[in-house]
């Protein structure tokens, strides 16, 4: 972000996403029969689509609300993947229903930046700042829009492969893992036992095993 030095980075990062380019979780979302499915499978598959952002959606009467929370509390960090996150999650459904798709409202939890216009051009609706939670508010009947490219045989299969890399990503790390994470942290140089073994994260696997 410092090298950058670009307003609003995480908006053109999260905006310049496709589908495609996200692999394999995004292959199943085009595959998807309805928004529902696309949508249901990105909060059962969170770490693939953000690994230090989580979420979750709930219907509320005529509106499909979907709601973020970093695991990160620096603000500059935590706007960067709040705006990086939103902007790619509204570019995927204009990608899965059509380019007029947008949201009802985006509320924010920081205040309003310099750079609102950036903001205006992507959601094109009514954004609040400075509110208690991330927010998208889409239109309940985007849900049931049929997705042009549906497979279900597609599908079927990435939701299984998608589920092994889940799996994968969420696994607790062990002791091996450990002392080769140290001994990257430190190129050139080769620590003793009792260095290693000095890392808190080390001694907890070591109690364990």
């Amino acid at each position: 972000m410092r090298i950058a030095d670009t307003p609003g980075l995480g908006l053109e990062i999260g905006w310049a996403s496709s589908l495609p380019d996200m692999g394999i979780p995004g292959i199943s979302q085009l595959s998807s029969g309805t928004v529902r499915e696309a949508i249901e499978f990105i909060f059962a598959h969170g770490p693939l689509y953000s690994l230090l952002v989580s979420g979750e959606f709930e219907v509320v009467g005529d509106r499909w609300i979907n709601r973020a929370t970093d695991r990160l509390a620096a603000e500059p960090v935590h706007i960067f993947l709040v705006e990086r996150l939103l902007a790619m999650f509204q570019a995927h459904v204009e990608e899965l229903i059509n380019h007029e798709a947008k949201p009802i409202k985006v509320m924010l939890d920081y205040p309003a930046p310099a750079y609102l216009d950036k903001y205006e051009d992507i959601f094109r609706c009514p954004i609040y700042f400075k509110q208690q939670r991330v927010e998208l508010h889409y239109p309940a009947s985007y849900l049931d829009a049929k997705i042009a490219t549906h497979d279900p045989a597609l599908h079927e299969v990435l939701d299984s492969m998608s589920g092994g890399l889940v799996k994968k990503l969420s696994a607790k790390r062990d002791i091996v893992n450990d002392v080769k994470l140290e001994l990257r942290r430190r190129p050139g140089v080769f620590p003793g036992i009792e260095q290693v073994a000095d890392k808190p994260v080390s001694y907890t696997h070591l109690r364990a095993h």
